[in-house]
């Protein structure tokens, strides 16, 4: 069986996200925190060791890529989370049958949405860009991020419960999930200077997700 047409709308919220964020957040310079998100499975130690890494990373120095270090750290923060995220993106099929692509995307789904929720919970730990609207930004951020982990914690059991009888059945549920994961994104972030996106664009874990 060929890859099933249907799964290519798998993810297409979580990388509207990115464009949302890349679009809206129009960024310049100062301040936030760095934490280190490795895979969903990890949610747990990553919490915590952010708890030691924003007391460590508090200062709020410049740094080489024009940031402030508190500022340079969030945006690290929160890339890493989306990379993190979007390794689940696209789940493969290839040679599957019906029964085994719907446990395939449900199992991205939950990926999803503990990957979401492991960046929510470390970005609540860690300081918002010490630029105008900063808290605003965080806070969409964290809003957008905990809308995706309930909407596709919640299409995973909706999958994880289907009686497809066809591909087309399956398509129907996962389009159905993806228009409530869009419908559930606030329209717009916190206006943020540019020159902070044309800085964040720069390192070295935002070149792929704000890019």
């Amino acid at each position: 069986m060929k890859q099933h047409p249907v799964l290519t709308a798998v993810f297409g919220v979580a990388l509207l996200l990115l464009a949302a964020c890349s679009q809206s957040v129009q960024g310049a310079a100062q301040a936030g925190s760095s934490v280190s998100t490795s895979s969903a499975s990890t949610s747990t130690s990553s919490s915590e060791e952010s708890t030691t890494d924003t007391t460590e990373y508090s200062d709020s120095t410049d740094t080489s890529s024009g940031l402030d270090s508190d500022t340079e750290y969030w945006f690290t923060t929160f890339c890493q989370g989306i990379s993190d995220l979007a390794q689940y993106a696209s789940p493969d099929t290839s040679g599957q049958t019906l029964a085994q692509a719907q446990e395939t995307v449900a199992e991205a789904y939950t990926n999803i949405s503990v990957s979401a929720q492991t960046t929510v919970e470390i970005l609540q730990l860690t300081p918002p860009p010490t630029v105008a609207n900063g808290e605003d930004l965080a806070k969409a951020a964290i809003d957008r991020l905990s809308s995706l982990s309930s909407v596709y914690g919640k299409g995973a059991q909706t999958i994880t419960a289907l009686t497809p009888s066809s591909e087309t059945d399956l398509k129907g549920a996962i389009d159905a999930i993806e228009k409530e994961a869009s419908d559930a994104q606030p329209n717009t972030m916190a206006d943020v200077d540019p020159a902070v996106l044309a800085a964040a664009k720069e390192l070295p874990e935002c070149q792929k997700v704000l890019n």
